[in-house]
């Protein structure tokens, strides 16, 4: 019945698709990216009052037209709803926001659940693989022109559930530097210098061992397909405590790489820009 659907939902309807491309196929390139952007910059929303819909927030022009190519080549010819002022694109038929999460993007905040990258990635083809973490850079990693610096940092949960109270009381004091979000809340954080860490690691050796549990599951099969891309594993690192607007505390795990022969090799390999870029999501 596949090639006698021409759309899904009112014709009249903005966020309908229209000539369909079924069945959605995520083992090409196309489907890579709009996976990554789900997982990287997206968020799948479910919301008794508003309903069930896919946002990507990024303020790069280049990385939603691209996002938005890519659910065209995947779905059909649809729309988002668009705000250039918050950056966002958002898509609010069914299909599309089933579809990416029954392929494995989480509803709802990503930190803290148990993802992984999708099979269709991971047993995908190098340009499907190549596809996935060009569009995960893009949207998570930091360079400038002489190819140094280069970073990507992710997220995981702390849990304190499986600390002391003299271990929390510790990593509170630890907590002393202050920051405000553009909201107004004021978060805490603290960085992660070698000095610091054998500190923690002396005194209080189950917050280390907590910070390390931390690492997202998902980053380690990052790093698996860019070794088999590029050749270039480096090592993920915890670099900074911080606390959410929700009062739970997170660890920043950062990907490095400070070789520019390494860098190059990535940056051709994958095809990302030369030119200076920042995480603008």
């Amino acid at each position: 019945m596949n090639n006698f659907i021409y759309g899904i939902g009112d014709p009249e309807n903005p966020y309908a698709i229209n000539n369909l491309r079924l069945p959605f196929n995520f083992d090409s390139e196309a489907g890579a990216i709009v996976l990554a952007a789900a997982l990287k910059d997206g968020t799948i929303h479910k919301k008794e009052a508003r309903g069930y819909w896919f946002a990507y927030y990024n303020k790069d022009k280049e990385n939603i037209e691209r996002v938005k190519e890519a659910v065209r080549k995947v779905f059909g010819n649809v729309e988002p709803h668009e705000s250039e002022e918050r950056g966002e694109i958002s898509y609010h038929t069914y299909a599309i926001v089933s579809a990416l999460e029954k392929m494995g993007a989480p509803v709802g905040e990503r930190v803290g659940q148990d993802y992984h990258v999708p099979d269709v990635i991971r047993e995908g083809s190098e340009n499907v693989k190549r596809a996935y973490l060009y569009q995960t850079v893009m949207d998570e990693g930091s360079w400038n022109p002489e190819g140094r610096n280069f970073k990507y940092p992710q997220a995981g949960a702390l849990s304190l559930s499986e600390l002391s109270e003299d271990d929390k009381k510790y990593l509170d004091e630890l907590l002393s530097k202050e920051k405000e979000y553009p909201t107004g809340y004021t978060f805490y954080y603290v960085y992660l210098n070698k000095e610091l860490v054998e500190k923690i690691q002396e005194k209080h050796p189950r917050i280390w061992e907590v910070v390390e549990e931390s690492k997202p599951p998902f980053l380690e099969e990052e790093l698996d397909m860019l070794e088999e891309i590029c050749g270039v594993r480096p090592e993920p690192k915890p670099r900074e405590i911080y606390t959410t607007t929700e009062g739970e505390y997170r660890v920043s795990w950062r990907v490095e790489i400070s070789k520019k022969e390494e860098w190059n090799r990535v940056r051709e390999r994958l095809g990302l820009p030369k030119d200076k870029h920042r995480h603008e999501g």
